[in-house]
């Protein structure tokens, strides 16, 4: 929130005048959007938290316990099926041969890039893609 509030003040020194902010996001945005509103109040003129987490939680197991459960079995098998054998692919020394097929060449961390793949997943699933991505992984 601090960084935020750095570029504001920083952007305005270097403005004839004193502009209005406004600070806007959705999902974990939004609630960075609102946190800041209710830290730094003179910084900004109001904020949009459209669908902010209003209660954060570190590890949220349960998200991917719903994502699994939407998914159904088939599709979350072989979702499971396809993290093993890319895992395999990293263990064997293939991980830039991997990363070339997703376009994630410059991903540096491992972590990162089995990130990208679950949530990705998992955002086909949540928001209405699910048709797509299991029939098309179970057919592969």
């Amino acid at each position: 929130l601090a960084d935020v509030a750095h570029f504001i003040d920083s952007t305005n020194a270097g403005l004839a005048n004193n502009h209005t902010w406004v600070t806007f996001g959705g999902s974990y945005s939004g609630a960075l959007s609102a946190w800041f509103r209710l830290k730094y109040p003179t910084h900004t003129a109001g904020s949009l938290s459209s669908s902010g987490v209003v209660n954060a939680i570190l590890k949220f197991v349960e998200f991917d316990e719903q994502i699994t459960i939407s998914a159904g079995e088939e599709c979350a098998a072989v979702l499971r099926e396809t993290t093993a054998l890319l895992d395999q692919a990293f263990d064997e020394g293939r991980e830039q041969e991997v990363k070339a097929l997703f376009g994630a060449e410059n991903v540096t961390r491992p972590g990162d890039f089995f990130y990208m793949v679950a949530d990705s997943a998992a955002m086909a699933i949540q928001y209405g893609s699910k048709k797509i991505l299991c029939n098309t992984m179970l057919k592969a």
